[in-house]
């Protein structure tokens, strides 16, 4: 007998596909359930562990690896930091799947200053496209805590820190630029356990954003033409890239 009105939903028979036939792993792999907490608790009620992420449905929870020093929510992985053999480059693909940029999404540092304690100020562009993602102050790939990333999964954000930055490139460039001299000496794979901050400073000191003066935006905005036109570009943030040599974009973080 089909099971699926017995769960409370309103199905006419006459239009019911499965002529009495389905059972519960059926309804979860077709039926459209759009309260994913109502699938869960269907799932707890009769022990049922089917379901994967082809199915569009959650399976079941995956063990966590140990995120050291890191927030756990920033880490949804089952590998231990501390035992990874690319770190790097593991957390840079961790980052791209939870911080997708979307179209239209603009720069998260336009308008702003961007101060770090006593080092230079970075500063913003004019309303540019987000195209990078940067790891900031925090270096270590690994480390991709993102307070701001607000969702019904995650009401309070993702970690207690702002690592995760969506930002242009010009923008990327200019923090690579500015503050990268201020950071020791690090080797990602024997120290991936360990924050990357710059000299002197802790988890605890993070980007300060503040509005900056419009004169000094646009002062900024007419250095960076200069730069792109000098080096052959004629537009602004990733769009702007061209694979020239003497390119001196700074992209490793």
């Amino acid at each position: 007998m089909c099971t699926v009105p017995q769960l409370g939903f309103d199905i006419d028979s006459t239009a019911c596909c499965c002529e009495g036939t389905a059972d519960l792993e059926v309804l979860f792999r077709h039926y459209e359930v759009e309260e994913i907490a109502l699938l869960k608790e269907l799932r707890a009620e009769y022990g049922l562990v089917g379901g994967t992420d082809a199915d569009g449905l959650p399976g079941p929870e995956q063990p966590k690896g140990d995120s050291g020093y890191i927030h756990p929510d920033a880490w949804p992985s089952p590998e231990n930091i501390g035992e990874l053999t690319d770190p790097s480059s593991t957390g840079r693909k961790r980052q791209a799947r939870m911080y997708p940029i979307q179209r239209g999404e603009v720069c998260e540092w336009a308008g702003k200053l961007v101060k770090l304690d006593d080092l230079p100020v970075i500063i913003g562009c004019v309303n540019s496209p987000a195209s990078d993602l940067h790891h900031g102050p925090d270096k270590n790939t690994l480390n991709n805590e993102k307070v701001t990333e607000v969702s019904e999964q995650h009401p309070l954000g993702i970690g207690t820190h702002e690592n995760t930055h969506k930002i242009c490139s010009d923008c990327h460039n200019s923090a690579h630029a500015k503050h990268n001299a201020f950071y020791p000496e690090y080797d990602r794979v024997l120290e991936q356990v360990k924050p990357w901050v710059p000299r002197g400073l802790t988890l605890a000191d993070q980007y300060v954003l503040e509005d900056a003066p419009a004169d000094l935006l646009y002062e900024e905005e007419t250095r960076r033409a200069a730069d792109r036109a000098r080096r052959g570009k004629t537009g602004r943030g990733r769009k702007a890239r061209t694979p020239v040599k003497g390119d001196l974009s700074v992209q490793d973080d």
